[in-house]
């Protein structure tokens, strides 16, 4: 399928959501203050490089369990924000049209998954199978989610310092997702910490 600009403008959302979950508040000193305004800078080109390149959108991975009329790609975003023109990463991102006509459609709902590891790739299941909630809703809206960084398959994050040859006494993944089966006591705990350390910046794609 050709390359086209994300649904109009929701190419810019879908950077602005990601962006927006990933940032840290700056601290009060001038330091802080100097990197909170190159991340805000970062967040704009990065915004407007998404809107601009839009998504292959194609048929899902067959592995990923979202089958036709749901449609995959992938997002490009800076690794850091304060540098937008250095490395990049993939986001995972997925979408259904609105099943209405093109006189009821009214642009693109968005769906973040909060977290930390919480995967927004099911969201547009909720027209496929008919969710009594959102059925006048899908009429009006295509049905955008996405898998913020580090979780499912967007671009993981590992807590491996890699100027270290030192193996680490944890994990050396840190973790994204809710175990599937059965409860973990170490989940929350863990979760928070890996949350901690990718906001201070000590976890790598």
């Amino acid at each position: 399928m050709r390359r086209t600009a994300v649904l109009g403008s929701a190419g810019t959302l879908i950077a602005g959501t990601l962006i927006a979950g990933a940032m840290t508040a700056p601290s009060a000193s001038a330091e802080g203050r100097h990197h909170g305004n190159s991340e805000a800078r970062g967040v704009k080109i990065a915004a407007d490089r998404a809107a601009k390149a839009g998504i292959n959108w194609k048929a899902c991975p067959a592995d990923w369990g979202l089958e036709a009329p749901i449609q995959c790609g992938w997002v490009k975003v800076p690794l850091d924000y304060a540098k937008p023109n250095g490395r990049q990463i993939e986001i995972a991102v997925d979408r259904i049209g609105n099943t209405g006509s093109k006189k009821e459609r009214q642009g693109s709902l968005i769906y973040n998954p909060g977290g930390p590891g919480g995967s927004g790739l099911r969201f547009p299941r909720r027209v496929t199978t008919k969710n009594p909630l959102w059925v006048n809703t899908s009429k009006a809206y295509d049905f955008v989610g996405f898998d913020p960084r580090g979780v499912g398959h967007s671009a993981p994050i590992s807590c491996i310092d890699p100027r270290s040859s030192s193996r680490p006494r944890s994990s050396t993944r840190c973790p994204t997702a809710r175990p599937t089966s059965g409860r973990s006591a170490s989940w929350p705990r863990s979760t928070r910490t890996a949350a901690r350390s990718a906001a201070a910046g000590c976890c790598r794609t």
